[in-house]
């Protein structure tokens, strides 16, 4: 009996040890899930602050300053306001050779590159660990660094420009489709890049032609301007009533989105006339996940505009790229955005358009990009 009642005793504990161990796992793991959601918090704010800061470099190291501090005490980390001290804010250059960071003594406006670090606004900017604390960890510090620099490269300098033919059967919804993507329309659908099709009449004529690149890079920030000229019409054949040859601000009679918003994923739609030129800026992965906003061009006042700023994936009207005065326009790239694609607004049936635009991109300013 007795060594059964031993054995018995050392089975319980060893269940309390195992009990123990598991408990602390368990506690270390809920500590360890919430470090790194701060970490997270941070390394987005500290991301958005540099971009910030950098873009305000040209106007002096000041503004510069107080856009990265303000980016930063607008943000939360483990539900604190993110501390916003000018002391977490440095000025200097980016070596693209060695990617590193450094300071000079030269002066901060003559400066190219900020670099930001943030921390929770807490004393010493920790985070207090409730389970870890049992074993010793009372706390944590997580921070986070981003170094933003002004885009360089070929195509980055003001005053580069790319000049590009976006034909009426450039379909700006093709983003990254693959070459003989079939598109879906109420008229049977839509291939890529030559795919043959049956057409009311009967004939055999070519689908759509994928999204027309900028041909040249953008980077988050800049502000472009876009001239084009040529004429096109959204319905040379088929049914319904011929629409002639117009430019690049399209048939202001008829305003139309997509009829079909479902086959393109990511992308926001825009309303705007048909035969319109319209443009999309996306990252290197095209676009995906939850589309932004639908935009509508819809009426003079909202063409009307004298700067643009769309989102990531949101498509946008371009016209001749010119307000009703005659002024250029400005378009802004959005963060994250590194290409930018034109195509001819319809909304459904690219393959019965004619004619096209000779588009010229040219850029105003330079933009920044995160490289750390």
């Amino acid at each position: 009996m007795r060594a059964t009642s031993i054995r018995r005793g050392n089975v319980l504990v060893m269940g309390v040890v195992l009990m123990t161990a598991m408990t602390a796992f368990v506690s270390l793991a809920v500590d360890y899930g919430r470090v790194q959601v701060a970490r997270s918090e941070l390394q987005a704010a500290a991301d958005a602050a540099a971009l910030a800061a950098t873009l305000e470099l040209s106007k002096g190291s000041g503004l510069a300053g107080s856009a990265a501090t303000y980016v930063l005490g607008a943000n939360r980390a483990d539900g604190v306001a993110i501390n916003s001290s000018p002391n977490n804010v440095e000025y200097g250059y980016w070596n693209p050779q060695t990617n590193q960071f450094s300071q000079s003594q030269t002066s901060p406006d003559a400066k190219q590159a900020v670099r930001v670090r943030a921390r929770i606004g807490r004393t010493n900017g920790v985070v207090p660990t409730i389970f870890a604390s049992l074993m010793g960890r009372t706390s944590v510090t997580p921070t986070a660094t981003a170094v933003a620099t002004l885009a360089g490269g070929v195509g980055s300098a003001p005053g580069s420009s790319s000049s590009v033919f976006v034909s009426g059967l450039s379909n700006v919804y093709s983003v990254d489709k693959s070459p003989n993507a079939f598109i879906h329309d109420q008229w049977g659908g839509e291939y890529l890049n030559g795919g043959p099709l049956w057409t009311p009449s009967g004939m055999s004529t070519y689908g759509s032609l994928a999204a027309t690149s900028s041909g040249m890079p953008v980077y988050t920030g800049e502000r472009i301007q876009i001239s084009a000229t040529g004429e096109a019409s959204w319905q040379s054949w088929g049914m319904g009533s011929y629409a002639p040859l117009r430019g690049a601000d399209g048939d202001p009679m008829w305003s139309q989105g997509l009829l079909s918003p479902g086959n393109f994923p990511g992308l926001g739609i825009a309303t705007v006339p048909s035969g319109a030129l319209i443009a999309v800026f996306v990252n290197d992965n095209g676009p995906s996940g939850t589309a932004p906003p639908n935009l509508d061009f819809s009426t003079p006042t909202t063409r009307n505009f004298s700067e643009l700023s769309p989102q990531l994936n949101q498509v946008f009207f371009v016209g001749d790229g010119k307000d009703s005065s005659g002024n250029s326009q400005q378009f802004v790239v959005p963060p994250g955005a590194t290409r930018m694609f034109y195509g001819f607004a319809d909304a459904h049936c690219w393959r019965d358009n004619a004619g096209g635009f000779h588009v010229t991109t040219t850029k105003l300013t330079r933009g920044v990009a995160l490289v750390r």
